[in-house]
């Protein structure tokens, strides 16, 4: 399950003049504006919110997502199965390429309301659950993620199908750290600045599952590489 949420960056700078905000449409006259991590600017005279998926400085395509928040239009629309398929073959190619080798599973896309109703906890809406019972794996997903989010978190519940399927049986902590750690490669494949803002983000969780456990195994990755990493995964085989 990925509960995380995107802790949005927003600050005041100070620097040329002449941008134009993002909120109203006019030139920032004022060299005082508010500026978020893709450097989309507002005037400092507006209340600007940030999209709760992505960060951006949300204009005048606010969406209201139930249970989340306010996103941009962007990560607020609902993604199709063409989408998804596009999406599903990409993080596919990763999980190949490093010879994970994957069951079969069926990916359903959710609406906000639908994956609360189904997965909903008191700490929060899920944007993706990875399930499995007699009749085989399954991936919910949440319909109002950017595409880059959505790689990130089906690439995450995909790990956590390779773990079931192995019969790797690691602490929550590991569990969830290695799903982060493969979400993260596969998002460093992509060349946006939505992707760098992600994997910034990932660096910076508190969390001790998503984001402590997550840099123990990335520094194995980093300085050991992938299959030491993967074997380490596997002792996990052994607990009792």
């Amino acid at each position: 399950m990925n509960t995380d949420h995107h802790l949005a960056f927003l600050g005041i700078a100070t620097g040329e003049t002449g941008s134009r905000c993002v909120v109203c449409g006019r030139n920032i006259d004022s060299d005082n504006y508010h500026v978020d991590r893709y450097n989309r600017r507002a005037c400092t005279c507006h209340n600007v919110q940030c999209c709760c998926f992505c960060g951006r400085i949300i204009g005048n395509d606010a969406v209201d997502v139930p249970y989340f928040g306010t996103a941009c239009g962007r990560c607020g629309s609902e993604r199709s199965y063409d989408e998804l398929e596009t999406i599903r073959t990409f993080c596919y190619s990763f999980f190949a390429s490093h010879k994970l080798y994957l069951p079969a599973v069926r990916i359903c896309l959710l609406s906000a309301e639908e994956m609360q109703l189904a997965h909903g906890s008191p700490e929060g809406t899920p944007r993706g659950v990875a399930s499995r019972n007699s009749s085989g794996y399954r991936i919910d997903l949440m319909r109002q993620l950017s595409r880059i989010g959505m790689a990130k978190t089906l690439a995450h519940e995909l790990a956590h199908l390779w773990q079931w399927h192995r019969n790797i049986d690691a602490p929550h902590t590991y569990c969830e750290g290695f799903c982060n750690l493969v979400a993260s490669l596969v998002v460093s494949q992509i060349s946006k600045t939505e992707a760098l803002v992600i994997l910034h983000q990932m660096m910076e969780n508190p969390d001790p599952a998503y984001g402590a456990a997550f840099r123990e195994l990335k520094i194995v990755y980093d300085i050991h590489g992938w299959q030491t990493l993967i074997e380490a995964m596997k002792t996990f085989q052994d607990r009792s």
